[in-house]
């Protein structure tokens, strides 16, 4: 059961778009917080499922904040207050 407004289902296609839109947003929100503790809720993220396809969202995840989200995100992204 899905938490209505809480979780999203990763099942097709569109549900995987609607969530990597989602953690970007959250990324966008962070970066305009006012204080830090705004920012790490922001940034906080919890993959329910150990499954074959959590596993792969959680993986993802990670090398798209490593690779990618640190370098546009300079502000709310420090590598070494940051943790996976």
């Amino acid at each position: 059961m899905i938490l209505e407004g809480v979780g999203t289902q990763l099942e097709i296609v569109e549900e995987a778009t609607a969530i990597r839109h989602k953690i970007s947003m959250a990324f966008e929100r962070a970066e305009r917080s006012a204080t830090e503790e705004e920012a790490r809720a922001w940034l906080t993220f919890v993959i329910v499922g150990a499954g074959a396809t959590g596993m792969e969202l959680g993986r993802c995840t990670r090398r798209n904040f490593q690779e990618t989200l640190r370098h546009d995100f300079r502000r709310s992204i420090r590598p070494k207050r940051e943790s996976f």
